[in-house]
Parts: structure tokens; C-alpha cells; sequence
């Protein structure tokens, strides 16, 4: 149910694209600077105590697949331009998920197993074996 006190007032203010793309783009670069190369991205604070205690969440729903997904849809729809390899990037995802499954064994499942890396991976890599 609608509870005010746990939303905020939206903002009296006009659409401005140029301001909107400007966000965009700061986050997509934000996002890009956290990659790293053993964690991938930070877990969320409030994903940390998931079991299995993994470095880093490989999934869609909540990992770096997500992320790649994310960043190539803005890519591919011009809000942004990208220094990360995303193709190369998904499949060492896929292979990482492999060897350290998010949720401690390989599943199909969209959201939190192999079938929703594949998918970012075949989406980005379509001619390659997955």
C-alpha cells in the first residue's frame, strides 16, 4: 500500500534532455571506473550477506551480467559511448560464473544462473559458441 512518509514529492521541474543525458552519462562512466578486475563491480551493501559469500555476483539480477546488459542497452541506443570491451567482458562473466556459480552450484535460471549470462553473452556475441 501507498505509505507518503516512504516516498519523496516529485520535483516541480520541466524535462530537460540535455540534463538527462548529462546524468546518464556520468553514471555510465561512474559504473565503468568501478570495474574491476577480480570483483568486477561492488556488491550492494544489502547483497552482501547472501549466501553463498561469493567476491563478486556474475547474474543477471544482481551482478555483473546485469551490468553489461545495462551499458550495452544505453550504448546501443546512443545515450552513451563506452571504453570497456563488453563482448570480451561477458564471456570471462560467463566462464567466472562457471568456476564460482553465484548461488553455490550452476542453475538454469534466469535471473540468478547460467540461462540470463548466456543470453547478455549470445545478445553480444551472436556468432559465438556459448
Amino acid at each position: 500500500m501507498y505509505q507518503p512518509r516512504r516516498h519523496e514529492t516529485l520535483a516541480a521541474s520541466t524535462w530537460d534532455k540535455a540534463q538527462v543525458r548529462t546524468v546518464i552519462e556520468a553514471i555510465a562512466r561512474d559504473t565503468e571506473q568501478q570495474w574491476d578486475q577480480q570483483t568486477y563491480w561492488p556488491i550492494h551493501p544489502l547483497d552482501r550477506d547472501l549466501p553463498p559469500p561469493v567476491p563478486a555476483y556474475m547474474s543477471l539480477y544482481c551482478g555483473a551480467a546485469g551490468v553489461v546488459w545495462a551499458l550495452h542497452y544505453l550504448h546501443q541506443a546512443q545515450a552513451i559511448s563506452l571504453d570497456l570491451d563488453l563482448a570480451a567482458l561477458i564471456s570471462r562473466i560467463h566462464q567466472t560464473y562457471l568456476q564460482a556459480p553465484d548461488t553455490g552450484r550452476v542453475v538454469p535460471s534466469f535471473f540468478l544462473g547460467e540461462v540470463g549470462i548466456a543470453l547478455v553473452r549470445w545478445r553480444l556475441c551472436p556468432f559465438e559458441a556459448v
